[in-house]
């Protein structure tokens, strides 16, 4: 549980990912540009089959700018919330 940051304040993401090459990169590089700072991120295969399940925490921005910006990228909002 600590490394997602549990001590830390913060936007917690957890989204699926295509399997397509380059995708988390966009998600890190995107999320870099509002200068969100990443506190933590886990990758694991999605039990379901439908990709790669991430779940990641970022301060320095809010919950609105984070569902914003991943709105325009070919990802799956699983849970978001401000923790």
């Amino acid at each position: 549980m600590l490394a997602l940051g549990v001590r830390k304040h913060g936007v917690r993401v957890t989204l699926i990912l295509p399997d397509m090459r380059g995708i988390l990169a966009d998600v890190i590089n995107e999320l870099s540009k509002l200068g969100a700072f990443f506190v933590s991120l886990v990758s694991l295969p999605d039990p379901h089959g439908r990709g790669e399940m991430v779940t990641l925490k970022v301060q320095d921005v809010n919950q609105a700018q984070v569902e914003e910006t991943l709105s325009d990228l070919s990802v799956e909002i699983e849970d978001i919330r401000t923790v």
